[in-house]
């Protein structure tokens, strides 16, 4: 593993759905996988790949550099 400097900001956010919504006793995973959608519909150009891993550009995306983590 490589050591990172990403600066990062702390936030708080609050949501308001627009329609019912019925979310698991413990929704943490739930909403995670939901922000890393978005993180990736974001930030991914090559979205015809299946996974990260392989990409020439993992290195230097956003979304990339959390599957180096993992």
């Amino acid at each position: 593993m490589f050591p990172l400097d990403l600066p990062f900001t702390v936030l708080n956010v609050s949501l308001l759905a627009q329609d019912d919504v019925h979310l698991p006793p413990f929704p943490g995973s739930e909403l995670e996988g939901a922000f890393g959608r978005a993180l990736y519909e974001l930030a991914c150009t090559q979205p015809q790949r299946q996974t990260c891993q392989g990409c020439l550009l993992q290195a230097i995306c956003p979304y990339g550099l959390t599957a180096l983590t993992v």
